[in-house]
């Protein structure tokens, strides 16, 4: 019976050790299973998390993959969409189909793709061209795609229309230089007409001088009949004396009677003379009288011409300096826009 007893006991302790062993087991493996569960739902978060960045990123971007060798293996429908291509159209062809034939041909062109092929990250601005062979303006990555060896297999491109930016860069630009060209004619156009004004400057200067001294000639002129008529009215008055002696001498002859008869006609003939003589006075001092007149109204006439170049001159030097004031503008302005066009270009280099 104790034996039994005892055996008894030995089957429920094993029993019981191995109900929990099992139980233990049971326990670890919902462990297990809780633990996996967890890693799966987080590399389900981490990989809806990829996908979701993936989509953002085919939503808003441009995307295109190459194989090493520059051929076309996809592309997404924005990129289609913005160089004009069905993916059929492009799949299989090389990358130099978006090039032009220079760049294609070119030995940077070669050495950008060498670089993709030793794994170079590169970005820029690149012109390309569409199904029409218009360019197309890109700020476009190239990205190295390894596999989970870390061997490159391919090259991921993703990229953004930027050709109205540049293009609009190009307009400014283009405006900047005819607003230069334009600038540069007007400094050049001023630089004449400044050159122009103050030769007309000089001109009317010289004819002023010139009618001053003409001026100064026509009133010695004037002097010289003042004094001409000064001499003439001595010569009058010379005469005058002459026939009034004359006319006495006959006087005293006639009363001398025949001893003064000789007397009477060289009396006669001075009386004669002193008359001619005071004719001729008469006349010359019309003709002095009339040259004076002439002289005053000659000196008044270029009095008011020499008034009128002093007045052409001081407009004529007021324009000048006007034009130069224009001319400092239009230079100022050249500069301006030379720096404007100047940071336009190294904007555009950038």
């Amino acid at each position: 019976m104790f034996i039994r007893a005892s055996t008894h006991q030995q089957l429920l302790h094993a029993e019981h050790t191995r109900q929990a062993a099992l139980e233990a087991e049971v326990a670890a493996l919902r462990k297990t299973v809780a633990t996996l569960q967890d890693e799966h739902g987080v590399a389900q978060q981490h990989a809806q998390g990829q996908a979701s960045f993936i989509n953002a990123i085919e939503r808003s971007m441009a995307v295109i993959e190459f194989a090493l060798d520059g051929r076309v293996i996809n592309a997404n429908a924005n990129f289609l969409e913005v160089m004009g291509y069905r993916l059929d159209q492009i799949r299989g062809q090389h990358h130099q189909m978006f090039c032009s034939v220079s760049e294609a041909k070119s030995d940077a062109y070669r050495e950008f793709w060498a670089a993709l092929n030793r794994g170079t990250f590169k970005a820029g601005q690149f012109p390309r061209l569409d199904s029409r062979g218009a360019t197309v303006w890109l700020q476009a990555t190239y990205n190295p795609l390894y596999d989970e060896h870390g061997k490159l297999y391919g090259i991921v491109k993703f990229a953004s229309d930027i050709t109205p930016e540049i293009e609009q860069r190009e307009a400014e630009s283009q405006a900047a230089l005819v607003a230069f060209e334009t600038s540069q004619h007007t400094d050049e156009c001023t630089q004449q007409g400044s050159a122009v004004v103050q030769q007309t400057v000089n001109m009317v200067q010289s004819i002023a001088d010139e009618l001053t001294q003409m001026g100064q000639a026509i009133s010695a002129l004037s002097e010289q009949s003042e004094q001409i008529g000064t001499i003439v009215d001595a010569i009058r008055s010379i005469a005058e004396q002459t026939n009034l002696l004359a006319l006495n001498a006959a006087i005293e002859a006639a009363r001398a009677g025949d001893q003064g008869r000789g007397f009477a006609v060289v009396a006669d003939e001075v009386r004669n003379l002193a008359q001619r003589t005071s004719k001729a006075t008469v006349a010359i001092s019309e003709v002095v009288g009339k040259n004076r007149e002439l002289a005053r109204q000659a000196v008044a006439s270029m009095q008011a011409s020499t008034l009128k170049t002093e007045q052409g001159v001081e407009l004529a030097q007021k324009a000048g300096a006007v034009i130069e004031d224009i001319q400092h503008g239009a230079q100022r302005v050249v500069e301006v826009i030379g720096q404007f066009a100047q940071r336009l270009e190294q904007r555009q280099q950038r």
